[in-house]
């Protein structure tokens, strides 16, 4: 049996950047989508100058700035967290911390905090009219969407490195432009699923406090109309939104991350025509192949593929040698740049050049490493994650009928279903997150950097102690600000 004292500090790391991480992603999700619903409210109130809407509106303030605030708690936390335990992360990666990234963070983040503070004191923007408080809504809410731009880009260039330049001189990875990793299609395509999977959330929130406020009266009231409605269609146009952007996504993985997939399908040997594994041995025939590729032709990788190179690249043990071989010219470029030899200097850096772009094989003792290691937490990631996306569309369709039929003898047994459409959406966007963290390994950065070169040389002892604390202040947290935004919707069960 595996002791504490037997797991890495590499594991332990991981978990400590997970914890809060996981955090800021459930209140980033919730502030985002109570965002998206408070933007929708404010609009139709100031189109159709009912009341009805605007009250509604401002009871979302509260619980939205309240996760707005513990999302950058959490943001904060995770960032302690890398600079401390990921120290090779930082100084094989020099761009991160240019002054680009850090001065377009920094702008959005204080327009953040003066959005959070605006919406603490309940100012509704400037006093002139109702289009400048109307146009104060927006701009908050796009601060907010725009505030996880930079994360998400670095998250996704560890995926696909886009114009990623290894330094011979130094051996750390540059980047020929940081606006090609802020603006990489990679980037764009990540951001709009998150995006679109946090207003999902805030159509969940939306079902949740709906339902309750039905229950509570008995029946549909105008209020509760207006917010089941509401939440149906943004949970409809949200849901075929996220389906959309998770099918591009699915077919991006294919063709720049073949490992996570076939590590996600459980694929050993992949091919055309390739079946979609439900479970065990019940599959749907060239269902994956359509999935990945949007042919039933189409070719998907599987394990040994891999570590072949598919028949169209170096297998990885030729990568390998590659990589050493771009080792040997950077050693032999040092030499020449030391005795002045400026034609033998420009040969080697061009073969650097060359074969440094496998540059992180060289580290890799044999060629199964570059495998991701947890395949069955993966390939069971992956189907809870469709199936708690599948069964959200049912739910939603449920909540149609009593709103279009009120007198159905069901509509008590409906608007308790609704309740669940709240952790469905987190788990679901929880288990997304996971398959893109743990599908990177063994890799931090895809192909250059392994897991083991970025993590800081500590004793795993310190980490153990660290993650007890942070785990303890991430529950105390969590409970709290649950309680937090439950009280900011208390005010509508009151009413009912």
């Amino acid at each position: 049996m595996m002791l504490l004292s037997d797991i890495s500090f590499l594991t332990w790391s991981k978990w400590l950047v997970a914890l809060p991480a996981c955090l800021s992603w459930i209140f980033a999700a919730l502030t985002l989508g109570l965002a998206f619903v408070w933007v929708v409210m404010e609009t139709i109130a100031h189109l159709t100058g009912d009341g009805v809407w605007w009250r509604m509106a401002q009871r979302w303030r509260r619980p939205m700035v309240v996760g707005g605030a513990l999302s950058l708690a959490g943001m904060l936390l995770t960032g302690g967290a890398v600079a401390f335990h990921w120290v090779g992360l930082w100084q094989r990666l020099p761009w991160l911390t240019d002054g680009t990234l850090l001065l377009a963070e920094g702008v959005i983040l204080l327009l953040e905090i003066l959005w959070l503070l605006l919406a603490l004191k309940g100012r509704q923007g400037p006093d002139a009219d109702e289009n400048h408080h109307l146009l104060f809504v927006w701009l908050s809410a796009m601060f907010m969407g725009l505030l996880l731009w930079c994360p998400v880009a670095v998250e996704a260039w560890l995926e696909v490195p886009v114009g990623a330049s290894p330094d011979i001189a130094t051996g750390a990875l540059d980047v020929t432009s940081v606006l090609r990793v802020l603006f990489s299609s990679w980037a764009v395509l990540k951001f709009f699923h998150i995006l679109l999977t946090s207003w999902l959330v805030g159509a969940m929130v939306l079902l949740f406090v709906g339902g309750r406020m039905a229950l509570a009266r008995g029946t549909e009231g105008r209020q509760e109309k207006y917010v089941l409605w509401t939440g149906v269609a943004m949970g409809l146009l949200c849901w075929f939104g996220v389906m959309c952007t998770g099918d591009s996504t699915g077919y991006g993985v294919v063709h720049n991350q073949s490992a996570k997939m076939a590590a996600m399908q459980g694929v050993e040997q992949g091919g055309r025509e390739v079946p979609f594994t439900l479970v065990g041995q019940v599959k749907i025939p060239k269902m994956l192949s359509r999935l990945g590729t949007h042919s039933n032709r189409g070719y998907v990788a599987g394990r040994q593929d891999i570590l072949n190179g598919y028949g169209q690249e170096p297998s990885v043990a030729q990568k390998q040698a590659e990589a050493q071989a771009a080792r040997v010219a950077q050693l032999r470029w040092r030499k020449a740049v030391a005795q002045g030899d400026g034609e033998r200097a420009r040969r080697y850096q061009a073969q650097w050049r060359e074969q440094g772009r496998y540059l992180g094989y060289s580290s890799l003792e044999q060629p199964a490493d570059a495998l991701p290691q947890r395949e069955g937490l993966l390939f069971w990631a992956f189907r809870v994650m469709v199936l708690l996306g599948l069964s959200l569309v049912v739910l939603l369709g449920l909540q149609f009928i009593p709103l279009v039929r009120p007198a159905s003898k069901h509509r008590h047994a409906i608007w308790r279903t609704a309740r669940w459409g709240l952790p469905l959406a987190l788990t679901c966007s929880l288990c997304g997150w996971l398959l893109a963290e743990m599908g990177r390994e063994p890799w931090t950065v895809t192909g250059l950097l392994p897991s083991w070169l970025a993590v800081s040389l500590w004793p795993a002892s310190w980490a153990m102690a660290e993650i007890a604390a942070v785990a303890v202040l991430c529950g105390v947290l969590l409970v709290w600000g649950w309680k937090k935004i439950s009280a900011g919707w208390a005010d509508f069960y009151k009413e009912s």
